[in-house]
């Protein structure tokens, strides 16, 4: 993993692909044979040459090919030029908005759900919250007769200071 540079998960899922098993030595710890590690940085050069682990072949083994494999080899790669009329920039802008709307999609679910809810919806620790809320900002629980009694002896105190 160190002298690939590869993360725990990476490695892993390269020998999970090529179906190989790490040996172990007499302290118990994990290896790869000069074999198994030669196949291994092919495959890595393949996936930064392609992006993908598909279509790698072992080398020296014989290519084996699936119904979804033939399927995948019949498409032609068209590489991006400004003469091929697609847009690169363009591209990979959709491409960023596609994989944020992806990244982002349980709280879109969430978002969508909480627009659909009604109050008796709500579980009774969060309707308690919502009245305390809305009885906070309710100017008719302020109770109007205390208002008016402190804004009259606001008043009359000012009127007394004027005619003294």
């Amino acid at each position: 993993m160190e002298q690939l540079g590869l993360k725990k998960d990476a490695y892993y899922e390269d020998l999970k692909f090529l179906g190989l098993k790490a040996k172990r030595d007499s302290d118990g710890k994990s290896y790869l044979d000069d074999e198994q590690f030669q196949v291994l940085v092919s495959l890595r050069q393949h996936v930064e040459s392609t992006g993908r682990r598909e279509g790698f072949q072992v080398p020296g083994e014989l290519a084996t090919v699936g119904v979804d494999d033939l399927a995948s080899q019949q498409r032609e790669e068209v590489p991006v030029t400004p003469e091929s009329g697609l847009d690169m920039a363009a591209q990979i802008a959709e491409a960023a908005e596609l994989a944020g709307s992806r990244m982002t999609m349980k709280e879109q679910i969430v978002n969508a759900i909480a627009n659909q809810m009604t109050y008796e919806d709500l579980p009774p620790e969060v309707q308690s919250k919502v009245q305390t809320v809305r009885a906070s900002a309710d100017p008719k629980a302020q109770q109007p007769d205390r208002v008016a009694t402190a804004l009259l002896s606001q008043w009359r105190q000012q009127q007394a200071m004027v005619a003294a």
